[in-house]
């Protein structure tokens, strides 16, 4: 078992990269911006654009932990290990041999959890292909029928909450009508607005409206009606 902190931090970095296609891609970030934090401190690069959606979150990730100290970022990152592999230390016995040539880009991927196919893109704009577990009908929400065009379900989810607010942000900063337009669905969001009264301008987290995620997919029967609809 390591003797300090720094010692622990770089063994607990060495190992995660063994465990990344367990991890669910919210808790990768986790992991990337604690990993960010401990090494060179606050975020100091400018916000991506905003249809950056990958560097985005990792930018997110990061730049949540304002002033954190380095020491404090580290522990956390090692007690998070510890949280989702326990027992992790008495595995690690052996070390990651990191190529030589690898790029400080490359580095900071792998030590943060964040390489290969966790991060290899988002579908559309905002969902990353890996990171969506595969529901039953019974565990799928009002978000998760908006995502999938199924505007029956979707109709009779909200029929059992009378009182949910369509305009309300999930787990992921998004709308319902955020996630329409993120997949091109032009029928789930006419229904959203026309029978929902969706805000057609609503924003999610970062403060991107409906329409520049239609943009961002260049679907352009769904930015004509958005815009129809009074979007701006």
């Amino acid at each position: 078992m390591a003797d300090n902190l720094e010692d622990r931090f770089n063994k607990a970095c060495d190992h995660l990269p063994s465990l990344v296609k367990k991890l669910d891609s919210s808790i990768l970030l986790r992991f990337y911006g604690l990993y960010k934090q401990a090494t060179v401190g606050e975020c100091n690069i400018e916000k991506p654009s905003w249809y950056s959606m990958d560097a985005k979150a990792k930018y997110n990730a990061w730049n949540s932990l304002g002033k954190m100290g380095k020491s404090e970022a580290m522990l956390i990152y090692v007690e998070l290990l510890n949280e989702v592999d326990g027992g992790w230390e008495d595995k690690a016995e052996e070390e990651i041999d990191w190529d030589d040539n690898t790029n400080g880009n490359e580095m900071d991927n792998k030590k943060s959890g964040m390489e290969g196919e966790k991060t290899k893109g988002w579908v559309n704009v905002s969902s990353m292909v890996n990171n969506e577990t595969e529901l039953n009908d019974t565990e799928k929400n009002i978000y998760e029928w908006a995502k999938e065009c199924n505007v029956n379900m979707l109709s009779n989810q909200l029929s059992k909450f009378q009182n949910f607010n369509i305009n309300q942000l999930d787990e992921n900063g998004l709308s319902c009508l955020h996630w329409a337009c993120d997949r091109g669905h032009l029928k789930i969001a006419q229904y959203l607005i026309e029978k929902c009264g969706a805000d057609v301008n609503c924003t999610d987290v970062d403060g991107d409206t409906c329409l520049d995620y239609a943009k961002a997919i260049e679907h352009h029967d769904l930015i004509e009606y958005l815009v129809k609809a009074g979007a701006h």
